[in-house]
């Protein structure tokens, strides 16, 4: 019993040191990738954040973030002030923060010397960060719509497209990643009171069970309906989706920004293309 007891301890004093090597190599070692975010971005922006993090882990990275309250961008001096208190090798601004600072024309870059600095937004917004990051959604549609298609491939009903007329100018890539006449649109023209239940009828008559959306105003009236479709949504829309239909996100790759803030210069005033990734859920 003794021995047992003995051996117990050994096995449980290791284990004390691991973890407390571990936490020494995370929060010491490692660098630091720090997300400067409004309120809104991290709850939108949470279904993908774990596996960032994760992510980012493997690399040698610990992702951190860092939330401002939805006040400063009331008072550009406070939000200077947050800002400028921001600890990193790495920042980057979530796309409100990055507009206010546009705004403002604050030059994020010299306020945080000691870190790279990118933002996101368009290229307006050049000359006040290290590395501009634009948005490319349609990276993130054209992967969504090529692993539904490969996934969907011996089923008979179609794939549902939804978006508002005139949101989005890559329809036409998405629905090129499904074969001939495989993908019923369903295209929001005006208010449209009714398009949700219309779009959901139409939906059940042809069997959809998988549907994509990139962007759609009123989108959460599609749940006050029962309905047995799945949905693939921007990560915007994804809070609005019940669990169990919510069948993937297309959401910005953080991972693929990690990689370019790495090869970033301080002072370059540089301009990249921000990536989209589709996550299953």
């Amino acid at each position: 019993m003794k021995k047992r007891a003995k051996a117990a301890i050994v096995i449980s004093s290791v284990i004390l040191f691991l973890m407390a090597l571990s936490s020494f190599v995370y929060f010491v070692l490692f660098d630091t990738f720090t997300l400067f975010s409004d309120v809104s971005f991290n709850q939108v922006y949470s279904t993908c954040l774990l596996r960032d993090r994760l992510r980012y882990a493997a690399r040698g990275v610990r992702l951190k973030v860092r939330t401002i309250d939805d006040t400063c961008f009331n008072d550009n001096e406070r939000f200077i002030s947050e800002l400028a208190g921001v600890r990193g090798d790495y920042v980057l601004l979530s796309p409100i923060a990055s507009m206010f600072a546009y705004q403002n024309r604050t030059d994020v870059s010299a306020l945080v010397p000691g870190s790279i600095v990118l933002g996101i937004g368009s290229e307006d917004y050049s000359g006040l960060f290290d590395n501009l990051l634009v948005s490319d959604e349609r990276s993130g549609w054209v992967k969504a719509g090529k692993a539904i298609s490969a996934e969907t491939a011996s089923m008979s009903q179609n794939i549902g497209l939804v978006y508002d007329l005139g949101s989005i100018d890559y329809d036409s890539d998405i629905v090129g990643c499904f074969g001939e006449n495989r993908v019923s649109i369903f295209a929001k023209d005006g208010s449209g009171r009714l398009f949700a239940s219309t779009t959901l009828e139409t939906m059940n008559r042809q069997g959809i069970v998988v549907a994509l959306c990139p962007f759609a105003t009123n989108f959460d009236s599609f749940f006050n309906f029962e309905s047995s479709v799945s949905w693939v949504v921007d990560y915007r829309l994804a809070p609005v989706v019940p669990d169990k239909n919510l069948y993937g996100v297309v959401c910005p790759d953080l991972g693929q920004v990690l990689e370019t803030a790495r090869s970033t210069h301080k002072g370059l005033n540089a301009m990249g293309r921000l990536e989209y990734r589709y996550e299953k859920n």
